[in-house]
């Protein structure tokens, strides 16, 4: 069924077309154009796509897993329209599709290949995941079938935080691989870590939309972790590159937008060697900054801010760099502000 998914592919998405695509939404008219041919001309791929998500067990032919990588690629753009054109319950199901096909492939054949591309196809779905929490339309009237309800934020926040273990699962991936000549203790290192950083993704997803139901229901922004658990959040979760006890945070940064209004974040310290600090001029999502922002910490933006509607893809935009502010090792409810 996932070969018919990928067969059924009429028009390949943004990420297999010859531009350049903006690290969050919205994105350029450029981006919006060849999004909305990728829709209209793939109904059949997601529809395949969702009916197998039925399927129990999987043994695959690992010549397919290239395949299935740009499946899910070409869904995870169909997810970002779906939430742009108004439909956050659909783009929702869209990247539950996703995490389906991640699962499946770590049934069959083992190995650190099949492990990798799960981990990709997952951190991928959590990527949009955050990106379509950042501005997702939330309702608690069954009516509105295109919001994502209340309980059904509920459930997929706990469905989030039932992940695998990274350790097992990289034990098992090398139990049938044989590692190149040569490895070193780096390269099972960061074998594991793509594991660690899956699952961080994850929770940083069931965090940002736990803080988003929050906000619905509170008219507010969480101060901090302690309102969110038990409640909105079933629990804290530990921060794998912490000392074993610390978990991953949430912090608002009072003032901390340009306009004056609030700035809820998320981190992980990931493998800051200089502290934790965040960025106060540049909007922070998703993995693919992972390995060069590991020394002041992860960070990600629970409100979408800073868009400029007139960006264009093809258009060079000169970086002079962002300006990093500090974070106490225990975060304050309020701490210092890009403008102060």
């Amino acid at each position: 069924m996932y070969e018919q998914a990928y067969a059924a592919i009429k028009v390949q998405s943004p990420r297999h077309q010859n531009f350049a695509i903006p690290d969050y939404p919205p994105d350029s008219a450029m981006w919006r154009q060849g999004a909305e041919d990728s829709w209209n001309a793939n109904r059949q791929m997601r529809e395949l796509a969702r009916q197998a998500r039925r399927i129990q067990t999987a043994n695959w032919n690992s010549k397919i897993l290239g395949d299935l990588r740009v499946l899910a690629e070409n869904l995870s753009d169909n997810a970002i329209y779906a939430n742009m054109t108004g439909d956050s319950s659909n783009a929702i199901e869209i990247t539950r599709d996703m995490l389906r096909i991640s699962q499946l492939i770590l049934q069959s054949p083992k190995g650190v290949v099949p492990m990798l591309v799960a981990n990709g196809i997952e951190s991928l779905a959590a990527y949009q995941l955050q990106c379509i929490s950042c501005n997702v339309t939330l309702a608690d009237d069954p009516r509105n079938n295109k919001a994502l309800q209340i309980q059904g934020a509920h459930i997929l926040i706990s469905q989030l935080l039932v992940q695998p273990n990274p350790r097992a699962e990289f034990i098992d991936a090398l139990a049938h691989t044989t590692p190149p000549q040569g490895v070193d203790l780096d390269w099972y290192r960061r074998l594991l870590n793509t594991g660690h950083r899956s699952n961080t993704e994850l929770s940083f997803a069931a965090m940002s939309l736990a803080c988003r139901v929050f906000k619905f229901e509170n008219h507010r922004w969480p101060i901090s972790l302690d309102e969110l658990v038990p409640i909105y959040l079933p629990h804290t979760i530990i921060d794998p590159w912490g000392d074993g006890k610390q978990t991953l945070g949430y912090v608002l940064i009072k003032r901390g937008l340009p306009d004056g209004s609030d700035r809820p974040l998320l981190y992980s310290r990931c493998e800051s060697s200089k502290g934790l600090a965040f960025p106060s001029d540049r909007f922070e999502i998703g993995f693919d900054g992972w390995s060069v922002r590991n020394e002041t910490g992860q960070f990600r933006d629970v409100l979408l801010w800073g868009q400029d509607p007139n960006y264009d893809s093809h258009t060079q935009v000169l970086d002079m760099g962002p300006k990093f502010l500090p974070l106490p090792p225990d975060p304050a409810p309020t701490v210092k502000s890009h403008s102060n």
